[in-house]
Formats: C-alpha cells, sequence, structure tokens
C-alpha cells in the first residue's frame, strides 16, 4: 500500500509537472524585447486578441493564447459592437528596460480598459481606465492612456488588457521609453496648444466684433469656432484632461452634443453668409427646419443610448454637409464670390471628416495623417471662413458706392452711409491687425518658450548664440556662458515619480532665474535636466561668482513637492572669453563649458569647474 502510495505521488507529480509545461507553451505568445535603444516600439508582432461576445469572461477563464488571434495591424480596429475584446502583449526585459518604459494607448474615447500585469499567472499590478471612469484614477495623468511599468523585475511580462466600449474601438499600441515619451508629449502640448489657442482666439475675437457691430455672421461664426474647438477637445482627450475630469455623464455625452450644436451653428452661419433668406426664401425655411432637428438632436442625446446618438449625429451631420452643399452650389451658380470662399473650406474639413469616420468606420487604416488631418482642416476652414467674412463687408461696401452712383438724388444721405460704413471697416481693419500682431506674438512666446519651466528653449539658445556670433565676427567681445545639470536627477525622477521630476525642474529654473539679475543675461533650458547661462560683457571671474550664488542658492534649501523633501544639488561647466580675443567660435565656447561641467561631474558634482 505504502509502494502504491509513493508511485501515485510520483506520477501525479510528473502530471503535473509536463502540465504546466505545456501551459507555459500554449502561453507564451511572440515576445518584445526591450532595449534601452529603441525609443518608441509599435509591438505588432507580440500583440494577440481574443472577442469575447458577451463580454462576461474574467481574467481567470480566459483560454490558452494558442487560442487567441495574432494581431495583423496597429491599431487594432474592431469597429462598433457591444462585445468586449481582451488584448495580450508580452514584454522580455531586465528591472532597468521595463522601469524605463511606458505603454501608451492612444486613443482617449474608449470606455472601459482594464490593465493587468502578469507573471507566472500572478496579477501583479492592475488598473480599471477608461473615459467612463475618473480621471484621476489613472496612473499618468494623461489624455491617453498611459501604463508604467516602473519596478517590475527583470525576465517575461504578461500585460493583459480588457476593452469594450461604446465608440469606434481602435487600440493604437505603443511601448515607449520615457524620455522620448515626455518629448512627444512636450512636442504635442505645444502643437495642441497652438490650435487651441488659435481657434480660441480667432472665436472670442469675431464674438466681440459682433458685439461692436452687431452684425449676427460674426456671432455665428464665433460661436461656431468656439464649439468646435470643444469638439476637437473631446476627440482628443483634452476635454476631458482639462476642462470636465470628474463629469463621468457629460464626457459621455458631451461629444454628440457638441457636434450637432455645431451642425446647428453652421447651418444658421452659412445661411447669414450667403444671404439665403432674403434670396431664397424658401431653402431659408428648410434650413430654419434643419435648425430646429439640430436642437432636438442635441436633447435626445442626454435620453438615448449613445449608438443610437451616433448615428444620429452622423446623419445630422450628413444632412448639414448635404444642405450647405445645395446653398453654396446655388449661390456659385449666381456667381457669389463668398460661396468660392465657403465651397473650397468645406472641402477641406469635409475631406479630413471623411477620412476620420471612414477611419472609425474600419474603411481605411487609421494613421498619424488622419489623426492629425481635422486639426490642419480646421483651420484651414476656419482661416477661409474668416476671409469670406471679409469678403462680404468688401461687397457691402462696393454695394453702397454702386448705390450711392445711380441714386445722385440720395447723395447727402448715402455719403453719411458711406462714411459710417468706413469708419466701421477701418475699425475692423484696426482690430484684424492687432489680433494679427497679438497671434504672431503669441506664436513668437510659444516656438521660443519651454513649456514646463518658463524659461526660453532650445530654439531661442540657437538664435541667442547666433547673435552673439555675429557680433563676434565684427569686433572683440567678452562673452561667459554657464551650462548647469541637476546632479542625479534621473534616480529623483525613478524614484519619485514624473510629476515629482517636472516640479523639480520648475523650481530649479526659479532658482537659477533669481542669481541672473542683469537684463541681457538669459536663462535657457538646454534639454532634459540641463540649463544653459549666457553672459554677455561678462569675465570669468562675474560667471564665477554668478556660478557660486546658483550653488549656494541649491545648497540652501532643499525642494518640496508634495510634502517630500530633497536636497537638490548642482553642477556647473563655464567657458569665458575676454574682449581682448578676436575670432570667437561660440559653438566651441559652449563646447568647451560642457567639457567643463563633465569635469565638474566627474570630480563629484556640487560643484563649479572652469579654465583657470
Amino acid at each position: 500500500m505504502k509502494l502504491f502510495r509513493c508511485r501515485a505521488s510520483t506520477v501525479g507529480a510528473a502530471f503535473i509537472f509536463f502540465t504546466l509545461i505545456l501551459i507555459t507553451s500554449l502561453t507564451r505568445a511572440d515576445v518584445l524585447r526591450l532595449s534601452a535603444d529603441n525609443s518608441r516600439e509599435y509591438p505588432i508582432s507580440a500583440v494577440s486578441y481574443l472577442v469575447d461576445p458577451s463580454a462576461e469572461l474574467t481574467l481567470e477563464q480566459l483560454p490558452p493564447l494558442a487560442e487567441w488571434q495574432a494581431a495583423q495591424a496597429n491599431p487594432l480596429q474592431f469597429g462598433y459592437g457591444e462585445q468586449a475584446y481582451w488584448i495580450h502583449l508580452g514584454l522580455e526585459g531586465n528591472r532597468d528596460d521595463f522601469s524605463d518604459s511606458v505603454i501608451e494607448i492612444s486613443n482617449p474615447l474608449l470606455n472601459h480598459v482594464d490593465v493587468y500585469l502578469q507573471r507566472d499567472g500572478q496579477v501583479l499590478r492592475e488598473w480599471r481606465l477608461g473615459d467612463a471612469m475618473p480621471f484621476s484614477q489613472r496612473p499618468m495623468l494623461h489624455r491617453t492612456f498611459l501604463i508604467p511599468l516602473n519596478d517590475i523585475t527583470s525576465g517575461y511580462l504578461d500585460v493583459v488588457i480588457r476593452v469594450q466600449s461604446e465608440t469606434s474601438l481602435q487600440m493604437p499600441l505603443v511601448v515607449w521609453k520615457r524620455q522620448a515619451l515626455a518629448e512627444h508629449i512636450d512636442k504635442d502640448s505645444t502643437l495642441t496648444g497652438f490650435y487651441f489657442g488659435a481657434l480660441v482666439l480667432i472665436g472670442l475675437y469675431h464674438v466681440l466684433i459682433f458685439a461692436s457691430v452687431r452684425d449676427f455672421g460674426f456671432l455665428y461664426f464665433g460661436l461656431f469656432t468656439l464649439i468646435l474647438t470643444i469638439v476637437h477637445a473631446s476627440i482628443s482627450g483634452q476635454a476631458f484632461q482639462w476642462l470636465w475630469p470628474n463629469a463621468i455623464y457629460w464626457n459621455s455625452v458631451s461629444l454628440p452634443v457638441a457636434l450637432n450644436i455645431t451642425n446647428m451653428i453652421g447651418a444658421m452661419f452659412i445661411t447669414r453668409l450667403l444671404n439665403i433668406a432674403e434670396e431664397y426664401p424658401r431653402l431659408g425655411r428648410m434650413q430654419a427646419i434643419f435648425v430646429g432637428l439640430c436642437v432636438v438632436a442635441v436633447v435626445a442625446s442626454f435620453f438615448f443610448p449613445f449608438a443610437v446618438v451616433t448615428v444620429v449625429t452622423l446623419a445630422m451631420s450628413l444632412i448639414t454637409f448635404i444642405i450647405n452643399s445645395i446653398l453654396v452650389f446655388v449661390r456659385l451658380k449666381d456667381r457669389y464670390p463668398p460661396a468660392k470662399v465657403i465651397f473650397f473650406a468645406s472641402f477641406s474639413l469635409v475631406f479630413a471628416s471623411s477620412a476620420v469616420i471612414l477611419s472609425r468606420l474600419n474603411i481605411i487604416p487609421a494613421s498619424t495623417l488622419v489623426d492629425n488631418a481635422m486639426m490642419v482642416a480646421t483651420l484651414v476652414e476656419v482661416l477661409l471662413f474668416a476671409f469670406a467674412l471679409s469678403m462680404r463687408i468688401a461687397m457691402d461696401r462696393d454695394l453702397l458706392e454702386q448705390v450711392q452712383a445711380e441714386s445722385a438724388n440720395a447723395k447727402d444721405q448715402l455719403l453719411d452711409a458711406q462714411l459710417a460704413q468706413n469708419i466701421r471697416l477701418d475699425h475692423l481693419v484696426k482690430m484684424r491687425t492687432q489680433e494679427l500682431e497679438n497671434a504672431n506674438s503669441l506664436l513668437k512666446k510659444i516656438s521660443t518658450t519651454d513649456a514646463l519651466t518658463g524659461l526660453h528653449n532650445r530654439r531661442h539658445l540657437d538664435e541667442c548664440l547666433d547673435e552673439q556670433q555675429r557680433l563676434a565676427d565684427r569686433k572683440a567681445i567678452t562673452l561667459s556662458l554657464l551650462i548647469l545639470d541637476l546632479d542625479h536627477f534621473k534616480q529623483l525622477n525613478d524614484k519619485y515619480g514624473h510629476i515629482f521630476g517636472d516640479e523639480c525642474l520648475r523650481q530649479a529654473s526659479e532658482r537659477i532665474q533669481a542669481c541672473v539679475k542683469r537684463p541681457q543675461d538669459r536663462v535657457f533650458r538646454y534639454g532634459g535636466e540641463e540649463f544653459v547661462v549666457v553672459l554677455p560683457d561678462t569675465s570669468v571671474s562675474a560667471a564665477k561668482y554668478i556660478a557660486e550664488k546658483i550653488l549656494t542658492n541649491f545648497r540652501s534649501e532643499a525642494v518640496v513637492v508634495q510634502g517630500e523633501r530633497v536636497a537638490l544639488t548642482i553642477s556647473i561647466g563655464i567657458a569665458s572669453r575676454d574682449g581682448n580675443e578676436r575670432g570667437i567660435d561660440v559653438a566651441e565656447l559652449l563646447q568647451e563649458a560642457d567639457e567643463h561641467l563633465y569635469r565638474a561631474k566627474e570630480l563629484g558634482r556640487d560643484r563649479v569647474e572652469f579654465k583657470c
């Protein structure tokens, strides 16, 4: 009996051992091996998916990966539906590779995204994400879904994602290195900041013009531009991040509501701009009925399921296009000049809108061009609409002049009207000129300012150094450069997180700026945790004095972020040329300062190094 039990135990252990081997062989798909050499990976070969028609499967009920389907394209596109989808991504790397990697799901409109990090069947970490969840619940606060992989030990990692959404279900997956992701976010923030800023300025500007001239065409156009801004902010996830991060219900209906309001105001604007009500009363009444239907669609967005609202909204958008196209073609037949501008403006937006809609319906694949098509087309449309308004004003002025020529008996009245119209036009021209000046000033500030610290950026540094080089080519100048680098910043960033690191950079920039007093001295963010200070007409001894002040400022007080006190030090390299030297090469001077900085790092950090 004992012998039988011993053999049974041995057979059972062997069965379990070979079963585990079989399960392992069935649950490992292609693997993405993380590497420090690649800043961004599109892990299509390591991705597989499973369709869950009932949307009732749990993590424990999932079949082996051998029964899953291999992904054929990135992004995965599943269209509209009520079923759930499970996505698997296999990763392999060491602890540093995982800590420096972030997975991005770049579709911000997904309703439910459940993320599980598994190893050997054990869940290491999990999150409940999606635009149907509070924004603060995300592990990294960004408009898309970012999944950090820090504190994952070396080896193989299963990333399992369950997705269910009433919107078009696209799953663009990217594996980023943190530095590359930070640069991507910075570039994206600059671009979207300019885009939304331009739309808001144009919209507010035309609303203010309406307050001055009482022409409803300006009001409709201004409101159209502002609501269109909300539409694009909702589509890109910016609205959920910055405007209503805790308003879950409103976030679910804001997009169809804003789209239907855009259709309504757009119809009113076209009717007003093309003088439809006066020239074609029947078409004007048809447009008024459509505006009423848009109001009904807006109200229905709060009461009907999202799938129904989506179909209605797309239908209303199509009807908007058809009716406005009819009005434009009717006025084109009349050779009405603003109709030509509206035609080209609408064509650009319709083309981009069609590309996005076809992408959402899986008819054409998603791409970077498709994702940014609406942004470019919207700016083109808005600018052309503004031009059409200006053209209509010019036509009004020409009409007044024609009436003046044909009505000699009403000369005095026409002269008064012309004078009033000219004053109005001059006022509008001045307002437009001021708008352009403000926009140019804003664009220059955006292009030369670091969004995080508020300091001048690398581009502005290059312009400043070019200016100093031109001076050096003409005459002997005294010039000193400081390159500063925060000590052990990467370790602080890895330990306390990205938000902590950003705050350290902001406080560091303030401390450096506080030590640079003269108007001609400038502080730049050079990149990452490096800064550059340009000191014209400053000797090496004076530059050393300023550098010592900066060191003392950092040593005197710890950085405090979110209740954490961390001692932050800085290393500085100095390069200087006095006024007796001709032919200064500013690029070589910058290189020399950089070499002294690395010398300071090698000698123990928290110090200043320069050529004696």
